[in-house]
């Protein structure tokens, strides 16, 4: 069994989540010593970890999460538990079920912004935007929302953030602030494609929040456009390159070769880090998501357009807070991605600390 005596630990999702670690853990902002469960396939988080292992943060350690019953006792025996998304059953089981002295969150996109939006009621079911869950998780989300409410009332509830939270949802948690000085220092040899429009894919159609007949035409638009490469990104190709969002269907992907553009894989990477290495020449294309606020933030330099939802694309159950949210992004366009630290381009490394209040 995985020894974590003097540890805290954290538990990953997905390679962004992974990231948010690093970078937490980087700046200071979490336990000096940390270990990290990451769920699902390793081949997932491969990539990122062997970056880690190269690009070394003291005390940090990634390793595949052991037997659920392992992990339920490894949690129950630190005092910190590092988590990203608040929505996942398995957080919201290890919470409840081992009720962790403390708990520090650290970014998952949009996830974190929905969930600390859910943090500010005084009562609320954890559940992600238009899932219908069953008594069980009902009850589970309940039970974890209070616990986590409680932990907040005694000051042992934090947040590690490279996101503009007090922009969208303010909190009553201390914030740590970070600048993914990581991210941006990081070196790796693989390259991105080389193309003036790069299509980032979305899952608000994917989780039923928007259509998806308009999603597609969404699509052929920006495939259209980029098929026309501008004079600034004429030496990069003409044709534009798609990075699926994780919970597509693989039907989007063929309907994006089908209009000529080509499918890319992140190498299970997180975009930020693909865009950091991409050509200035380059435009991000995007709906509303926290990429839109993530991807300057590590690149200042990288052109990001992000396309309001018009109100007739919003399924008739999308949650107000869910369109509140897109509308946000969307307003903020990429004065929102640029840290102040980052303005002028500067590589900021310190970590700012202030207090958010929860909405009563």
């Amino acid at each position: 069994m995985t020894s974590c005596a003097g540890s805290a630990v954290a538990w990953v999702e997905s390679p962004f989540q992974l990231l948010s670690v690093i970078e937490g853990a980087a700046a200071g902002n979490l336990p000096p010593r940390l270990i990290v469960f990451a769920r699902g396939s390793v081949g997932s988080y491969r990539s990122l970890v062997d970056l880690l292992d190269i690009h070394r943060v003291d005390g940090l350690s990634v390793v595949p999460a052991p037997p659920w019953r392992a992990v339920r006792g490894l949690v129950g025996a630190t005092d910190t538990f590092v988590v990203g998304d608040l929505f996942s059953g398995a957080v919201q089981s290890l919470v409840v079920s081992t009720r962790p002295t403390s708990v520090t969150l650290v970014d998952d996109g949009s996830s974190t912004l929905a969930a600390l939006e859910h943090l500010g009621r005084s009562s609320s079911t954890l559940r992600r935007p238009r899932s219908t869950p069953t008594t069980g998780r009902a009850l589970l989300g309940r039970a974890a929302h209070a616990l986590l409410r409680r932990r907040s009332a005694s000051g042992r509830l934090s947040l590690s953030s490279g996101l503009p939270v007090d922009a969208v949802s303010p909190v009553e948690i201390p914030v740590l602030r970070h600048a993914f000085s990581w991210a941006r220092d990081v070196e790796f040899g693989w390259l991105p494609p080389r193309t003036p429009v790069i299509v980032l894919g979305s899952a608000l159609a994917a989780d039923g929040l928007i259509s998806e007949a308009a999603y597609h035409r969404w699509l052929r638009d920006q495939l259209g456009a980029g098929a026309g490469a501008d004079l600034a990104g004429a030496d990069l190709g003409g044709a534009p390159v798609f990075f699926a969002h994780r919970r597509e269907s693989p039907s989007v992907a063929r309907l994006v070769r089908s209009l000529g553009g080509s499918v890319a894989t992140t190498a299970g990477l997180p975009i930020e880090l693909i865009a950091h290495r991409t050509s200035p020449s380059t435009r991000f294309v995007t709906l509303p998501s926290t990429t839109v606020l993530t991807l300057r933030s590590i690149s200042p330099s990288t052109r990001v357009e992000c396309t309001s939802v018009p109100a007739d694309w919003w399924m008739p159950g999308a949650p107000a807070s869910m369109r509140a949210l897109a509308e946000t992004i969307a307003d903020s366009g990429v004065r929102a991605c640029t840290h102040p630290d980052l303005a002028s381009g500067e590589r900021a490394h310190h970590t700012a600390s202030h207090e958010l209040r929860f909405h009563r």
